[in-house]
């Protein structure tokens, strides 16, 4: 195989309030039984890549549970290995990752073992599928230094919050704009990228050398103006997780039917760690209209277009519409639940109504 991957899972969004203080962005819990890491892995796994370095850092303790049995992914003993790095503190690094390039290049001994020629690097936090090999072809045909995954604006997204990506009639990037407020044209980058391995190596070397620790803005944003840099566009579907809304609509979007079939339902089915728990259950007063809902799961109310995840209880007389209930829920009897967002371990108290995301 000429791929080996990385996957970037040390981030952890402040924004997300209670969702992230005891997670990582990547694992974010997402369709009723997976976690946000489990698409970029199963990508990977599925376009043959054999080597995969999760490289973490903040709040990963949900995140180094949730793939402490690699066999789950396909990876085993005569099958590569699946590599979970967290930072190490010795006498020649005395500190965290201080970016991305920093995290890459204090595991360089991870990337100097494997045989590839080539890496993907992705973030842990998308929602979607891609087919690495293709990337590789048109990476290979270009002659690129660099390919960049990037999709088309879609409605509803706020580009601040992208790297935004002007590119040539042969796809050839002249410019990449990481996260400015002021630009509204380009393609959204989705923060995968591919290139030699023993390249990568050196970018990162020189960078760190530098005092410049930023993959994206101290290494491809310059790239971008001297090397050979394309664009590969992905015209499925892709949303980044990180931001509270994207996670609510990202939930949300696999309930229409045309997103869950691309995403959910066609090969190759997205892989993750089962729990051992029961199907879910569903009382004689069970009303349930348009929802993804987790093993363990006991639905004695009513829930309408909405994703409930492993071993949730909703009592009798409760109404939950267009929500995300994440993991160990207890809500109680005769709640109304819309447009909520209900984070972990939560216990609802009888007769509680809320909107607008509700609790986080």
């Amino acid at each position: 195989m000429k791929l080996a991957g990385i996957i970037l899972a040390g981030g952890r969004t402040r924004s997300m309030g209670e969702l992230t203080k005891q997670r990582a962005d990547a694992a974010l819990p997402i369709g009723a039984c997976y976690r946000a890491i489990d698409f970029s892995l199963t990508n990977m796994v599925s376009s043959g890549i054999e080597n995969v370095a999760v490289i973490a850092q903040s709040a990963s303790g949900s995140l180094n549970d949730h793939l402490s049995q690699a066999q789950w992914w396909g990876f085993g003993r005569k099958r590569g290995g699946l590599h979970v790095i967290n930072p190490t503190i010795t006498q020649e690094h005395q500190e965290w990752y201080r970016g991305t390039a920093d995290s890459i290049w204090q595991n360089l001994r991870v990337l100097e073992k494997w045989s590839e020629p080539y890496v993907v690097v992705a973030s842990g936090d998308g929602v979607y599928k891609l087919d690495f090999d293709k990337v590789l072809r048109q990476h290979e045909k270009t002659g690129a230094d660099v390919t960049v995954v990037c999709v088309k604006q879609y409605p509803g997204a706020i580009l601040s919050r992208y790297g935004l990506i002007d590119v040539d009639g042969d796809g050839r990037v002249l410019r990449l704009k990481e996260k400015s407020e002021s630009e509204t044209e380009g393609l959204i980058s989705c923060g995968i990228y591919l290139l030699r391995r023993d390249a990568l190596m050196k970018l990162v070397t020189d960078s760190v050398e530098q005092g410049k620790y930023n993959f994206v803005k101290d290494i491809l944003v310059p790239m971008a103006e001297s090397k050979k840099v394309y664009a590969y566009v992905h015209d499925g579907y892709w949303k980044n997780v990180a931001y509270k809304d994207n996670f609510y609509e990202a939930n949300m979007d696999l309930l229409k039917p045309e997103i869950r079939r691309q995403i959910l339902e066609t090969e190759p089915l997205i892989l993750t760690k089962p729990g051992d728990l029961p199907p879910a259950h569903y009382g004689e007063k069970a009303v349930v209209k348009n929802c993804l809902v987790g093993n363990g799961t006991l639905i004695e109310g009513e829930a309408t277009n909405s994703v409930l995840f492993d071993n949730v209880h909703v009592g009798e007389g409760s109404k939950i519409t267009d929500s995300v209930i994440l993991p160990d829920v207890h809500v109680g009897r005769n709640c109304v639940l819309t447009n909520c967002i209900i984070n972990s371990r939560k216990e609802i108290p009888d007769g509680t109504v809320m909107s607008d995301y509700g609790r986080d």
